[in-house]
């Protein structure tokens, strides 16, 4: 990690905070005349590269690290919702790849209810109509015997 300079260590960082991969290269390799497919390819080569793979899996470490500490009550009541709720959404800021982020996601909503949440909203939202109700001359249950209404 100290093989890095600090150009090379900067535009990592902003690799990680921006995730554009490209604009990190171009920073460090302003002169380059690649464009398009070959920079991109050249790119993804520099992050794959050991020293900087190990310099963004210690700012990673870094950065989890500062969000559990900013938002560490008692972790280890793992019962209480309140809790619960507040470890997946650090494990949600720390992730970084979509599909994890998703199921961390639908845990959160779960937790929240939204779901029925939202079933309660479209059952308050629903319309009642109630029709009046019909009452004929000769009709025996409508009227009582002497042809009034038995409401």
């Amino acid at each position: 990690m100290s093989d890095l300079s600090a150009i090379e260590k900067t535009a990592l960082a902003g690799y990680l905070l921006l995730g554009d991969a490209d604009a990190a290269y171009q920073c460090i390799n302003h002169d380059s005349t690649a464009t398009g497919e070959n920079l991109h390819r050249m790119a993804l080569r520099w992050l794959r590269h050991p020293k900087s793979k190990d310099f963004l899996d210690s700012q990673r470490a870094i950065l989890q690290s500062k969000a559990t500490k900013k938002e560490a009550a008692d972790p280890t009541d793992l019962t209480d919702r309140d809790n619960l709720l507040r470890e997946l959404i650090i494990q949600y800021r720390s992730e970084t790849t979509p599909k994890l982020k998703a199921d961390i996601l639908t845990k959160i909503s779960d937790i929240l209810n939204f779901k029925k949440l939202q079933d309660l909203k479209d059952e308050e939202k629903r319309v009642y109509y109630y029709l009046p109700r019909l009452e004929c001359e000769g009709c025996p249950f409508g009227t009582d015997t002497e042809g009034t209404n038995t409401k």
